[in-house]
């Protein structure tokens, strides 16, 4: 998976270069008191996209009175801080999520529970023929 080139900017952390973009339209979540999401991928050699979910309104929220702008500086550092989660830049697979609490980044999924979760979901019964999962449940 890979973000779109138009509107990135070019980021170097640790002696990575790498690219983030902030969409610019708000996601309906976004624009009922959603937060800022970033995307961001190696420049280079991209492979996984790490997400991060700040802690900064989307300007568009209608309930937003001040706007605290991402500043390159605090993508940087979560770039940093998401590699040091685990976040693998270069090779493909899902995308890596991280959340924005108090300045600090914390994994919303690792793989091994994305997975499991998943997992969890395929062992839900199948219903078919218009059949009601209450007269079919044991």
């Amino acid at each position: 998976m890979s973000i779109p080139k138009k509107g990135t900017r070019k980021i170097i952390v640790d002696g990575e270069p790498f690219l983030w973009l902030i969409r610019r339209q708000a996601t309906y979540t976004q624009e009922n008191c959603g937060n800022l999401h970033i995307a961001v991928e190696h420049a280079e050699a991209p492979g996984s996209v790490l997400v991060i979910l700040t802690d900064r309104p989307h300007p568009q929220c209608w309930g937003t009175n001040e706007v605290k702008p991402v500043t390159p500086s605090d993508a940087a550092q979560w770039i940093q801080q998401a590699v040091q989660l685990g976040w693998q830049p270069q090779p493909s697979g899902i995308p890596f999520e991280v959340r924005i609490a108090g300045g600090r980044a914390e994994i919303i999924y690792e793989s091994g529970e994305y997975q499991s979760a998943q997992n969890k979901c395929s062992r839900l019964p199948v219903i078919t023929n218009n059949q009601s999962p209450i007269t079919n449940h044991q």
